[in-house]
């Protein structure tokens, strides 16, 4: 059976991670509404590679959210999270660069850099 690829969305809901967890063959029923990202990864540890890679390919959606909260939640690295918060062109790379730079040590000088890009609409 094919199912869909979820597009990425601007707010994360248990209805995206479920069906993302769907996309890639697992068993969603066991997700309980209140799930962070690292819930998830505990239930599903390799599904972490194919989560990341989804949202490394993604070009819609706020890709800095999704990115920020793996993070911060002990899912992925801060320079797999940096890299796709450089890269969003369609979610608020401001505010998780700042996020990032405060409460995670990510170069203050990358950070800037990132919140002057989307400021001025070019976020490479």
């Amino acid at each position: 059976m094919n199912i869909e690829k979820p597009k990425c969305p601007e707010f994360f809901t248990t209805d995206f991670t479920m069906s993302l967890v769907r996309y890639f063959g697992e068993d969603d029923s066991v997700i309980k509404y209140n799930w962070t990202w690292e819930d998830v990864i505990r239930q599903f540890p390799h599904l972490k590679e194919k989560i990341e890679k989804y949202f490394e390919e993604a070009n819609e959606g706020n890709l800095s959210y999704a990115a920020f909260s793996l993070h911060e939640q002990s899912v992925s690295s801060r320079e797999w999270a940096e890299k796709i918060i450089e890269k969003d062109k369609t979610g608020d790379s401001a505010w998780a660069a700042y996020r990032m730079c405060r409460d995670y040590g990510s170069p203050r000088e990358w950070a800037e850099k990132v919140i002057e890009n989307a400021q001025s609409g070019d976020p490479t």
